[in-house]
């Protein structure tokens, strides 16, 4: 998104306290960060999909409402339906962001999608389609930490179905669970998440989280009370 963001995610990679991270493809310091990709082999990077910010690759215009008059993308709009030629919009937008990483020599070893878009059952054919088209194993799950709570009964149920769902189709590699590094730190200082992968979702020096670039320079891991192993989602095995 910006240099400063950037800068910042690359540092953490450098000390070892970031070991995968997302790159979004048409975002206005998106050639900057693909430049310095090579310089972290250790790293995981994966493709930070997005049909909900900045300008698209593609021509939308079968996604009414989704472009405004600057050509820039927004945020579904509420009852926003996903009919077949709005699947098949955003299933070519993706395939070019796509490729246009893999162009610029990003290795993809997973994907995730801008404002978490993916999590809508609506985009499961398309996440998998992708998947199937470029061979790209990891998704990030929709599953919370077990300890968590938040959503009710109801929503954790949907997710956990949803999760099952993209672990098991097109032998996909995913964490167990996913959580903000805020309440994984605090749910794990009362108690061990019941689980053994979980994908901690920070973001470093973005205006809108200004506590994660505090957080993840912190010695958060030695102080809960039970052992943290950091991996990436290229070593996550297939479920």
């Amino acid at each position: 998104m910006s240099h400063e963001i950037n800068e910042a995610i690359f540092e953490l990679i450098r000390l070892g306290r970031v070991t995968s991270a997302s790159l979004l493809a048409n975002a206005p310091a998106t050639q900057e960060a693909t430049r310095n990709v090579p310089k972290f082999p250790g790293c995981s990077f994966g493709a930070h999909l997005n049909i909900c910010q900045y300008a698209p690759l593609t021509n939308l215009s079968s996604l009414q409402g989704q472009v405004d008059e600057d050509g820039e993308m927004s945020s579904f709009p509420v009852g926003f339906r996903f009919t077949v030629a709005a699947l098949r919009a955003i299933y070519a937008e993706y395939s070019v962001q796509l490729e246009s990483l893999l162009a610029k020599g990003v290795p993809i070893d997973h994907l995730d999608t801008h404002m978490h878009v993916h999590y809508r059952p609506a985009l499961f054919p398309v996440m998998k389609a992708l998947q199937r088209r470029y061979g790209i194993r990891g998704v990030r799950t929709s599953a919370g930490i077990p300890s968590s709570r938040r959503g009710g009964i109801l929503t954790q149920t949907k997710r956990s179905v949803y999760h099952w769902a993209v672990r098991n189709t097109c032998e996909t590699a995913t964490t167990e669970a996913v959580a903000d590094l805020s309440t994984f730190i605090a749910r794990g200082r009362e108690q061990h998440p019941g689980c053994r992968t979980v994908e901690l979702i920070a973001h470093p020096s973005n205006p809108y989280y200004p506590d994660d670039l505090r957080l993840l320079l912190s010695p958060w891991k030695e102080e809960l009370p039970f052992p943290v192993r950091f991996v990436s989602y290229r070593q996550l095995s297939v479920a």
